[in-house]
């Protein structure tokens, strides 16, 4: 009974240990995919997080705004001594004022006040003398923003336009940068598939190198022969070597794009996990959205919103640097019963000949031209970009009919020398040869079937290839 129990739990750690280390890395390797791997970079990537950020803050900042409609309350009150008198029982002067403060909506604000104070007729007595005070002050600017036809409220426009140009920001960054992305992954891609070709022509020009040695030593070749093979195979193991620091650089620009989370074995191990995978379909699942025209549309849009905030920072300023009419009324009593009651009327010209107030006109004519003239650089650019890459695309769809016919033939002549290596009608080398070609064309068809792939996406086109 004891031998079964013993056998049965070594049987099961056995198990254990084949199975669940097996299961787990599966697992991981599950995750570490063409989809994950576009999910990671749209969550780490700095320049994305960033841009959310700011989107962020531009909502507090706007959200904040309907502060501006509440009033602002103050209230102070105190006890007076007569310095001489400080250490004495009653104060000269007791005293409590508040203000009310309150803005409205076109260069408007109300103030309020009002003062009680109860004063001693004698030092250190309890007989105090009652009075008050209240005043009231409107403050208008002559150059409200509504006297400009279908004007918006400044205050209000200016923070909810940074918020729309900060979501715009976040939708034209994360484009941008998923362009970034896709083309460090077809870089890749190609690279790897360039790394498999020059390992393959290494190992063929080793066998000549080999070879050549052998012949050599037996006097069949001459010296020369032999610095010619050497030459070529030296050659093959300098490409390969150029070719795995290109790959590193690759790869450490990658790590860069996902903010240095993954070192750099880690993320070259992904990478060669996600070369074979449809991207093209995975990335469209992801993105649907993804396009240059959409690209276009983000930053034409940025370029509004700005105009829009420039004209709207015009008339806040025109109207804060306006003359102001203000109209004041003041009331006071005393114990005496007696009331005095004023009205004031005046005009603020102190900021009719500031500088800013003089200048304020041409600044916002020379900044709104500027932006303009981007705009329209920017459109023209872009759209000479688009066609650009239309007559790309059209050539990539030509040139993927010729390799696929170049790879087609090639195929066939290769399937004929494994028939003739079989029939011993040519070597193994002859074949290696073959083979190579074969995979470099293969290689040049893949790759521009990419190309063909990254260019309809961007511009939203179907291509069946």
């Amino acid at each position: 009974m004891k031998k079964t129990k013993i056998l049965q739990t070594i049987l099961f750690i056995f198990l254990s240990n084949l199975i669940f280390p097996q299961s787990i890395y599966d697992n991981q390797l599950e995750q570490y995919n063409f989809y994950n791997l576009c999910k990671t970079f749209m969550t780490e990537n700095l320049n994305i997080k960033e841009a959310e950020l700011l989107e962020k803050k531009a909502k507090t900042e706007k959200n904040a705004t309907l502060a501006l409609l509440l009033p602002a309350l103050s209230i102070e009150g105190g006890l007076f001594y007569a310095y001489e008198n400080f250490q004495k029982e009653y104060p000269c002067v007791a005293e409590i004022s508040g203000a009310v403060n309150q803005y409205f909506l076109g260069g408007s604000n109300l103030k309020i006040s009002g003062q009680f104070l109860y004063s001693s007729k004698e030092a250190n007595t309890p007989d105090y003398e009652p009075s008050a005070s209240a005043s009231m002050y409107l403050q208008q600017s002559l150059c409200p923003y509504w006297l400009s036809f279908g004007a918006k409220n400044p205050d209000f426009y200016i923070p909810k336009q940074n918020y729309n140009y900060a979501l715009e920001n976040k939708k034209y960054t994360n484009k941008i940068l998923l362009n970034d992305f896709l083309l460090q992954f077809l870089e890749y891609k190609t690279i790897f598939k360039k790394k498999k070709i020059a390992n393959m022509n290494k190992d063929i020009y080793t066998e000549y190198h080999e070879a050549g040695l052998k012949m050599f030593s037996k006097g069949n070749i001459t010296f020369q022969n032999l610095q010619d093979i050497n030459q070529k195979y030296y050659a093959t193991i300098e490409e390969y070597e150029s070719i795995i620091i290109e790959m590193n650089t690759c790869i450490n620009n990658f790590s860069k794009l996902l903010n240095y989370k993954y070192d750099f074995s880690a993320m070259q191990s992904w990478l060669e996990l996600c070369v074979e995978e449809p991207w093209e379909m995975i990335f469209t699942k992801l993105f649907p959205e993804w396009n240059y025209d959409e690209i276009l549309k983000n930053e034409s849009n940025m370029k509004n919103i700005e105009l829009n905030i420039q004209k709207s920072k015009y008339l806040l300023q025109r109207q804060n640097l306006a003359p102001k009419l203000i109209i004041g009324a003041d009331c006071e009593y005393d114990v005496e019963n007696k009331h005095t009651f004023s009205v004031s009327l005046g005009l603020d010209f102190s900021n009719l000949f500031s500088p800013a107030n003089l200048t304020q006109k041409k600044e916002y004519k020379i900044e709104k031209s500027i932006l303009l003239d981007k705009k329209s650089l920017s459109d023209n650019y872009n759209q000479t970009i688009k066609d650009t890459y239309l007559q790309k695309l059209d050539l990539l769809t030509a040139k993927y009919n010729y390799l696929s016919e170049e790879y087609n033939s090639l195929e066939k002549i290769y399937k004929d020398y494994q028939m003739q290596y079989k029939r011993g009608n040519c070597s193994k080398l002859d074949l290696k040869n073959m083979e190579l070609l074969v995979e470099e064309s293969k290689m040049k068809l893949d790759n521009c079937a990419d190309n063909i792939s990254y260019y309809s996406l961007l511009l939203n086109i179907e291509i069946y290839k």
